[in-house]
């Protein structure tokens, strides 16, 4: 099965100068753990997880523990939260992830995935974001090639 039969095609995407705090909101309001950036033109410029935006509210404690019943003290997370809100999403996006071009198959998504630990992948049409990828996506499609 090739990417482009099982991509999101109507995905939100997050601008980036957008503010940290509507990249937030949007993602509370797709139930989604990551969403791509772009620029005006719709270039894919790289991806913005819930777990960048935790990283930089406590980057000392995020990687070490990722259970925050062991931060501290509250108020210097809400503190924290409150200036990275103010930051713009170009700031934390990751820019470091791979992309798929819609020829690719599953499998090769699936690869690309697992090896590198993350959830979704953008795929790109001449640098620009066609659509998003996921593991779910992907095994629903696998599985349903082993039913033929």
């Amino acid at each position: 099965m090739l990417v482009k039969n099982i991509m999101f095609k109507d995905i939100s995407s997050l601008a980036d100068s957008a503010l940290v705090q509507h990249a937030v909101k949007t993602l509370l309001r797709q139930h989604r753990e990551s969403l791509p950036v772009v620029n005006r033109q719709n270039k894919y410029l790289g991806m913005l997880s819930v777990a960048d935006i935790l990283n930089a509210v406590l980057p000392e404690h995020y990687q070490l523990l990722q259970d925050l019943t062991f931060v501290p003290d509250s108020e210097k997370l809400v503190e924290e939260l409150k200036k990275v809100n103010l930051q713009k999403v170009k700031a934390l996006m990751r820019v470091d992830l791979p992309t798929l071009d819609e020829a690719d198959t599953a499998l090769h998504a699936v690869n690309i995935m697992i090896s590198r630990g993350i959830d979704s992948i953008a795929v790109v049409r001449q640098g620009k974001l066609a659509g998003v990828v996921n593991r779910i996506d992907c095994l629903a499609s696998l599985s349903g090639s082993l039913d033929q």
